[in-house]
């Protein structure tokens, strides 16, 4: 006799930092919760976890076991019951699966939160579903805090399975107007597509955020001054969780003592974890033609600059970027910063929304339909990229739900052209100054490239054309019909004319 399905009990691999997640589920500052068997192979990591978190297990309305043992864990949870991954991304995690799989029987659902390429994610749901194992591969957003007190959490796979774990969803998620930021968002690999792309946006947001503060600071301008501005630019149309914490990490002293600044003593060499690569190269696969996202790319190409600190150590003596000094307003520069972010800012979500809104044609997708607006309501909270930004544009989406752009929302195209001006200004401080804007001059060509009713490329596909014989299309015949010039032997007619 096949076992009841239930949610008694949830069962939690790995003990990381966004094991929190955990807690969570077990109605951490809830009144309720789940009863949790957190699972990790390593007991030293389990006990650090529970000597860390003591008082928030104490402060959790349900009970939290821990196993070190797989079959452990099912005994607790049951052969069909609900287990949450939360593992480094990869062979680790495609090992736990296959380890877990071996042990469950079919009406079992695998939650996988992890930052999980989509692909895997399509792969992993298909093996599984051979088994009669549901598979639900989930974006997670908002960091270790996030997790504890509420994420945004974008579910995607088995579709099945979304009655039996939409409480536990909405359980944990971050609420926004009550709405919990958790929502079903396609089939497949859709959730961590989706989730992929939040990251993308991140990369971006992150970018110009840094951009603005290298020009304050090349302007000669403190950290703490700088941080003051950052928190003037929380209270505004800014009001963000990324401009926020950028106030707070400005204006920390360094822990070690002395009048420095902790920003000032953090090497420039950033780290990245796949997703914003991985973003790019989707916007690359779409086999409906690629989707420009530059200033996500930028972004992405600015932390892989940063990487090469010895190689730009000693190209600075060849090609040294300038140290000119700051001739203009200080004011009057901090302002056109706070209009060319917000109106970059806007291009950065239009950007990702815009491969998500093309996601059909992805190579190998099978996401289904993914509706735009209730991604778009997903971020308002939790997650990382949430700001007050994001309900102006949920509305765009909630009026005009098949708007093919967000550039193309009257409600939002003042407001860009309001800080295009402001952009420029800024584009010409930052080149004076010497200081790379890889993020803002990608925004600015975006916007040009899109409001531009005639670009080059028509020399471009001359070009084509005569090398490859590519064909081009003509400006006064339907768009249908494709022509080939004999672009040499014209060439050589003219020749033997001007003979």
């Amino acid at each position: 006799m096949a076992e009841k399905q239930t949610l008694d009990r949830i069962g939690f691999l790995g003990a990381g930092p966004m094991a929190n997640l955990a807690l969570n589920i077990a109605g951490h500052g809830k009144e309720k919760g789940w009863p949790v068997t957190l699972y990790n192979y390593d007991e030293t990591e389990l006990t650090k976890f529970k000597v860390s978190h003591s008082t928030n297990m104490s402060n959790t309305q349900e009970h939290i076991d821990t196993t070190t043992d797989l079959g452990e864990l099912v005994k607790q949870v049951g052969k069909t019951g609900v287990y949450w991954l939360m593992i480094k991304a990869g062979k680790p995690t495609d090992k736990t699966i296959t380890d877990l799989a071996e042990l469950l029987d079919p009406g079992a659902i695998i939650i996988e939160g992890g930052n999980s390429h989509y692909k895997d994610t399509q792969k992993r749901m298909e093996r599984l579903n051979k088994k009669g194992i549901q598979y639900i591969g989930t974006g997670v957003s908002g960091g270790e805090q996030g997790a504890l007190i509420g994420p945004s959490c974008m579910p995607g796979g088995n579709h099945e399975a979304w009655d039996r774990v939409k409480p536990l969803f909405e359980h944990i998620a971050a609420k926004y107007g009550g709405e919990p930021c958790a929502k079903w968002i396609g089939n497949g690999g859709a959730g961590h597509f989706v989730k992929m792309v939040h990251n993308g946006i991140e990369y971006a947001d992150m970018q110009l955020i840094a951009e603005a503060y290298d020009i304050m600071r090349h302007a000669g301008m403190t950290a703490p001054e700088i941080g003051t501005v950052f928190e003037k630019w929380n209270k505004g149309n800014l009001k963000s969780y990324l401009v926020e914490i950028t106030a707070d990490i400005l204006k920390q002293h360094d822990p070690r003592g002395g009048d420095a600044y902790l920003v000032d003593k953090i090497l420039d060499k950033a780290g990245m974890k796949g997703t914003g690569t991985w973003t790019t190269m989707a916007a690359l696969e779409n086999e409906s033609g690629v989707v420009p996202i530059p200033t996500i790319a930028a972004a992405v190409n600015a932390r892989a600059m940063s990487s090469y600190s010895d190689l730009r150590e000693n190209l600075a003596k060849a090609f040294p970027a300038g140290e000119h000094k700051f001739t203009g307003d200080k004011e009057t520069l901090v302002n056109d910063l706070e209009k060319a972010l917000y109106a970059s800012k806007i291009m950065a979500y239009a950007q990702g929304i815009h491969l998500i809104q093309t996601a059909a044609g992805i190579k190998g997708n099978k996401f289904g339909n993914i509706d735009i607006g209730e991604v778009v309501k997903l971020w308002r909270n939790g997650c990382i990229i949430r700001a007050d930004l994001l309900k102006d544009i949920a509305n765009v989406y909630s009026q005009n739900p098949n708007i093919k752009h967000l550039l193309l929302a009257d409600s939002l195209q003042g407001r860009i052209a309001d800080g295009l001006q402001s952009l420029d200004n800024v584009l010409h401080s930052g080149i004076n100054l010497g200081v790379p804007m890889p993020a803002f001059s990608a925004s600015r060509d975006y916007v040009t490239s899109f409001g531009s009713k005639q670009l080059p490329v028509n020399l471009t596909q001359g070009q084509r054309d005569y090398f490859g014989a590519h064909k081009y299309k003509r400006t006064d015949e339907p768009r249908g019909n494709e022509f080939h010039t004999s672009w040499e032997l014209e060439s050589n007619k003219r020749t033997e004319e001007r003979k």
